[in-house]
């Protein structure tokens, strides 16, 4: 992250990650994996495979507990300033022993 945002003129000020969860209810999950993710094969099937595949799916996520339902994972964040063209850096934009 560090070398692309230089590499395209940004002026780094600081780059840190976080973990991240998202519980998602059951019902929301489905819905969104139906509606986004999967919507194009599901748009390919005809309509009575479409329903039989639908129903085949609900009744495997039935049998799922909550805990099945989390997403973790790490987001890397950054904060940058870009210089107008044929302006210097100002004193202070780089940390010390960079550049």
């Amino acid at each position: 992250m560090t070398a692309l945002l230089e590499q395209s003129g940004f002026i780094l000020t600081r780059v840190w990650s976080e973990s991240i969860e998202h519980r998602w209810r059951p019902e929301d999950h489905f819905d969104y994996q139906v509606g986004s993710t999967s919507r194009l094969r599901m748009q390919a099937l005809s309509s009575g495979d479409r329903d039989a595949c639908l129903e085949r799916v609900r009744g495997r996520l039935a049998r799922a507990d909550e805990g099945q339902y989390v997403f973790r994972g790490q987001v890397v964040m950054a904060l940058a300033t870009k210089q107008p063209a044929g302006t210097a850096p100002r004193v202070g934009d780089f940390e010390e022993g960079r550049r």
